[in-house]
């Protein structure tokens, strides 16, 4: 009997400028994070999203639309979690007006 341990979730994450709801407008999406396990059933539960000074959202939905106050430049750090309760590393990516 072969016993694999959970492997970590990997969190990828990109930035989009629709700007369809303002200038301000980015849509983040982690929809290319993926699960190590994902041979053995593992999946991608949450999308953490926690933008620099400004918002925290946990969500099952992989993008999500931001609209930012203003020009600048924003950091977003970006984690994920499997289904057996494990988070990724915390990748960050700027966000630029």
């Amino acid at each position: 009997l072969l016993v694999i341990d959970n492997l970590p979730p990997i969190a990828f994450i990109e930035v989009e400028y629709p700007r369809v709801f303002g200038n301000y407008h980015a849509r983040l999406d982690g929809s290319k994070s993926w699960d190590q396990d994902a041979k053995w059933g593992g999946s991608i539960e949450q999308f953490a999203y926690q933008i620099e000074g400004l918002a925290d959202l946990v969500s099952s939905r992989s993008q999500i639309d931001y609209i930012f106050p203003g020009p600048g430049v924003y950091v977003v750090f970006f984690r994920v979690q499997d289904n057996e309760g494990e988070w990724s590393e915390i990748v960050e990516k700027a966000v630029i007006f």
